[in-house]
């Protein structure tokens, strides 16, 4: 009697424990999940707030090349005009020179012949004059127009390099936190995902531990009453036959002896899965503090996590 109270109330204690579990692992599974698609959503908001910057910063960028394009327009359009000017400058000098020669040739007709040599001779000399005045202003117009146009490309070229390479950079910067954050959220999920199954295989176990030590409890009960009944027979025929009892005494000793050692070991056999059932409750705990050690991990990473996008946005507005 006092083996099968004993066995009735560790299995009551067993049952109860794993209610207990199942209770607090539902309860723990249901929050890892809402925790996990609370991160996910955050991840997303993240990237999608990433995803707003970038677009942003490409907006400014066509803008700012855009911007440079009209004003390098409006360079080329005043070089144009000042060539131009230029152009007109020296077509007026040419004119003038011109002018001045023929007034020069005509004085030379009205003064006559004793005047020719002076006159051919001031006419050449104004001549060329007047053309190495033209040379060198086209000259200076053609050097001020070369270095007007060098200096423009050069400086369009280093403004489109330089910005170039700033969104190069910055596309870069924004991939690689971007690629880093999907990183991190696929291997916290799979993480999760992963010690989920091992906690509930473990709970699957522990359940079918408790299934075998039940059936084994109760296939040692059963053995139990077996020999209760085998020995009661035994005594009742004992005692409704004086002659037998004589006569067999010995041989019921020592089936009594035998029956009272399967007895033992029944006892014993029944304790031992008393003690695999008491067992399994400290297995039930353990499972739990891994199960808690896994929470706290899962908390920690995410705050990693987070510190970590934090880092990457300050390094970003320092730049």
């Amino acid at each position: 009697g006092e083996v099968a109270a004993c066995e009735e109330k560790a299995k009551a204690n067993l049952e109860a424990q794993i209610a207990r579990l199942n209770e607090k692992h539902g309860a723990a599974k249901k929050t890892a999940m809402l925790e996990f698609e609370k991160f996910k959503k955050a991840v997303t908001a993240r990237e999608a707030r990433m995803k707003a910057d970038y677009d942003q910063k490409e907006g400014t960028m066509r803008d700012n090349l855009k911007s440079t394009k009209a004003q390098t327009q409006t360079t080329l359009r005043q070089l144009s005009d000042a060539v131009a000017r230029l152009k007109a400058k020296g077509k007026e000098a040419q004119e003038a020179a011109s002018a001045k020669i023929k007034a020069l040739e005509s004085q030379r007709e009205k003064d006559g012949a004793e005047a020719n040599v002076s006159h051919a001779q001031a006419l050449e000399g104004l001549r060329l004059k007047m053309k190495g005045e033209l040379d060198d202003l086209l000259s200076r117009v053609g050097e001020e127009k070369a270095a007007l146009r060098a200096e423009l490309e050069a400086a369009n070229q280093l403004s489109l390099q330089t910005q170039v390479l700033e969104s190069d950079r910055e596309m870069e910067k924004i991939r690689e936190a971007m690629l880093n954050e999907a990183n991190a959220a696929q291997k916290a999920r799979d993480g999760s995902l992963a010690e989920l199954a091992r906690v509930t295989e473990e709970r699957e176990s522990a359940r079918n531990a408790k299934t075998s030590a039940e059936s084994l409890v109760k296939e040692r009960n059963a053995a139990i009453d077996k020999l209760k009944g085998e020995m009661a027979v035994l005594k009742k025929d004992m005692n409704s036959s004086e002659c037998a009892r004589d006569n067999d005494l010995s041989t019921a000793r020592g089936t009594i002896s035998e029956l009272e050692k399967k007895l033992a070991s029944a006892l014993a056999e029944a304790e031992k899965g008393r003690r695999e059932a008491s067992g399994l409750g400290d297995e039930l705990q353990k499972i739990q503090g891994e199960y808690k050690a896994f929470q706290r991990r899962t908390t920690e990473e995410a705050m990693k996590r987070d510190s970590q996008l934090v880092e990457v946005r300050k390094k970003k507005k320092g730049q």
